[in-house]
């Protein structure tokens, strides 16, 4: 029993051993980390801009450092999301497209793809600030989403805006100047608790969903 013990702690001391961390400084060495990086490696962000369009591809971290955000500069998503089990952290997102038809948002998890965590992420710009289509496991905590407060409300994207999506888990967000905060059509099993709203339509938008629960949230003029 002991000598198997001690081989599963050998396998599992490779895999950690195998992961991969890289340092970015610049929109150039972010693709190209995003390119290289193999699952289960980590993406670190140094202080400043990062302009563009990004996507990621791999089961990775991408993380910021203080003071690190990506600047879409007015055009589609600034970070598209192209694989399971992504986690993306601690990071400022802003000047993404506000073309709804063409879902231009902040972060976007394209179809298919699931377990995708987002949190501590300071989203500011006219589009959806998070969108998902026809996925699962997503988690948005600690988020704060900020939409362009001069627009009309109803042409503004929304906060949170999920569409045939199963088993999602909202905390400890902040959404201002939206169209509405939450956004949840076709959806099962939503769990929003903690949230606060201000300057928008509807905190929460239900349309055809089941197993919902909305606890401790909060909506401000």
């Amino acid at each position: 029993m002991k000598r198997l013990v001690l081989c599963a702690a050998v396998i599992m001391l490779s895999f950690s051993a195998a992961a991969a961390d890289f340092y970015v400084s610049s929109a150039p060495e972010l693709s190209q980390a995003l390119a290289a990086a193999a699952d289960g490696d980590r993406i670190v962000l140094r202080p400043g801009e990062y302009a563009g369009n990004f996507v990621i591809s791999k089961k990775i971290k991408l993380k910021g450092s203080p003071g690190a955000f990506i600047d879409a500069k007015g055009k589609g998503t600034a970070l598209l999301i192209r694989s399971s089990d992504a986690e993306v952290s601690d990071l400022g997102i802003k000047n993404f497209g506000s073309d709804l038809y063409e879902r231009d948002a902040g972060v976007r998890i394209d179809e298919g793809f699931k377990n995708v965590r987002l949190h501590q992420l300071n989203i500011t710009g006219p589009g959806f600030g998070v969108r998902a289509d026809r996925t699962e496991n997503v988690t948005v905590e600690n988020c704060e989403i900020r939409g362009e407060r001069k627009m009309h409300v109803l042409d503004r994207g929304d906060g949170v805006y999920f569409n045939y999506v199963k088993n999602a888990s909202l905390s400890g967000n902040k959404v201002l100047y939206t169209r509405d905060g939450f956004y949840f059509e076709n959806t099962d099993n939503t769990d929003s608790r903690g949230n606060s709203f201000a300057g928008l339509q509807y905190g929460i938008h239900y349309m055809f969903t089941r197993g919902d629960r909305a606890q401790d949230n909060r909506q401000e003029p």
